[in-house]
């Protein structure tokens, strides 16, 4: 199988530089981040088609994939952590190419409309609708904060605007045309609402505008993380 065809290329432009990694290397890289991996986990995203395969090159023994797999495994392990089907994660992928593809390098442009036809072009759950807030929560999450400070945000009439405290997205999601699937007549309206701060963000545990959730009364809340989730290592961006 081409590099091309099993989707190695199209990762390894999707990265700053060509950096690459072994099995070994990544499933470390994974644990490292905080996540519970395993060969087996890794041949089932293979298989799903959501991680490329590996490729031999050069006078490597071993096959190596493009160091960008790293960031896709982890927002792969959280998405699922947090709920998400694997029928949902093939249709986001492709708005979270497109996510590491405007976030990525010199030029940090994110295009609301392009960013609306890309998801409105794969995606047609509900389900995976509703998880796109939580894919752009993450991949803002990766980022250093004076990368989050360097994003230009393009809104959909074309303004550009440069991201400050103020500056968030938000996000419609439009009740199904074909109803829920259940026999009853589907009703023309939005489902659903949110708006995601592109800020950098405030420590959990002492914002007051902070609606915390995930314990339950009396348990202790997690210490405040990094802003990146994958503990700085995209601190310093490639100018290309």
């Amino acid at each position: 199988m081409s590099h091309e065809v099993n989707g190695f290329m199209e990762f390894l432009e999707l990265q700053d530089g060509t950096d690459l990694v072994t099995k070994t290397e990544l499933l470390n890289e994974v644990r490292e981040a905080g996540f519970k991996v395993s060969d087996r986990n890794l041949t089932y995203y293979m298989s799903s088609g959501l991680i490329p395969l590996s490729a031999r090159l050069g006078s490597r023994s071993a096959g190596v994939y493009p160091k960008v797999v790293v960031e896709l495994m982890t927002w792969l392990l959280y998405m699922r952590r947090i709920g998400v089907s694997i029928e949902s994660l093939r249709e986001l992928l492709p708005v979270w190419k497109f996510l590491m593809r405007s976030l990525r390098g010199k030029h940090m442009r994110l295009d609301l409309a392009e960013f609306e036809f890309v998801a409105m072009q794969h995606i047609s759950s509900s389900d995976a609708f509703c998880a796109v807030p939580a894919t752009v929560s993450y991949v803002l999450g990766s980022l250093c904060d004076c990368c989050r400070r360097d994003i230009t945000l393009v809104d959909r009439d074309g303004h550009e605007s440069t991201a400050d405290e103020y500056t968030s997205i938000g996000f419609a999601i439009a009740a199904p045309l074909d109803g829920d699937g259940n026999g009853e007549r589907p009703v023309d309206r939005w489902a659903a609402r949110t708006r995601l701060s592109l800020a950098v963000p405030r420590p959990q545990s002492v914002d007051p505008t902070t609606v915390r959730l995930g314990r339950k009364v009396g348990e202790p809340w997690p210490a405040d993380e990094p802003a990146s989730h994958l503990n700085g290592r995209r601190e310093e961006r490639t100018e290309t």
